[in-house]
């Protein structure tokens, strides 16, 4: 589902659409906190973007990309992070349980002209540092690849609306009560993207919006 849109040039980042196509160079990258596992994971994902959609170019190299797709898909091992009283972190940071790497991500944001993130939301993650420099910004629920590139090039609408509400800070987590959904906190508690859209309960956009 589709959670920010941003306009560049008087049209929206999303859908990348058949006129566009032919001009679009694609960096895919996807970073799981493993570096292994991110690196194998991304290969499987360009190979499928190539097989379905030969009208977009996928390039290696970052210098020459007009547009980058980074798929975020974080994990936490509860037994593993929960340990000591200390609860695992939310935050999507490579020093963090998570361990994305948050730096990878900005530095490409800053390289490339348009950029199309997605957000695995197994949990509510703390987003903030890789929000911000996104052009657009999709949420997805183990979604299958071929069903996010389908949506990427506007083949249908985007509909989905938040099942939860993401947290807009680490304070926001920590004085969450456990007996208490998300949309029945404090406003505040909700996270508040770059284009002052919150990602609160039923939160989603169409192309239209």
């Amino acid at each position: 589902m589709l959670l920010r849109n941003s306009e560049q040039d008087g049209e929206k980042a999303l859908p990348i659409t058949e006129d566009q196509a032919g001009h679009v160079k694609l960096y895919v990258e996807v970073f799981t906190g493993e570096a292994e596992e991110s690196a194998e994971s991304t290969g499987g994902l360009q190979e499928t973007f190539r097989r379905l959609d030969d009208s977009i170019e996928i390039v290696q190299d970052q210098a020459e990309a007009t547009h980058s797709y980074l798929w975020v898909i974080p994990s936490l091992s509860w037994s593993q992070d929960d340990t000591g009283g200390d609860p695992p972190s939310v935050l999507l940071r490579k020093d963090q349980d998570t361990g994305i790497d948050h730096e990878r991500i900005m530095e490409l944001q800053e390289q490339i002209d348009t950029n199309i993130l997605s957000i695995n939301f197994t949990n509510p993650w703390l987003v903030n540092e890789i929000e911000p420099g996104a052009d657009a910004v999709l949420s997805t629920f183990n979604t299958t690849p071929e069903a996010v590139i389908g949506l990427i090039r506007g083949e249908y609408a985007s509909t989905g609306q938040m099942p939860f509400t993401v947290p807009a800070s680490q304070e926001s987590v920590e004085q969450n009560a456990s007996d208490v959904p998300g949309y029945a906190e404090d406003p505040d508690c909700a996270y508040v993207d770059s284009e002052a859209n919150t990602w609160d309960l039923r939160h989603g956009l169409g192309y239209e919006d």
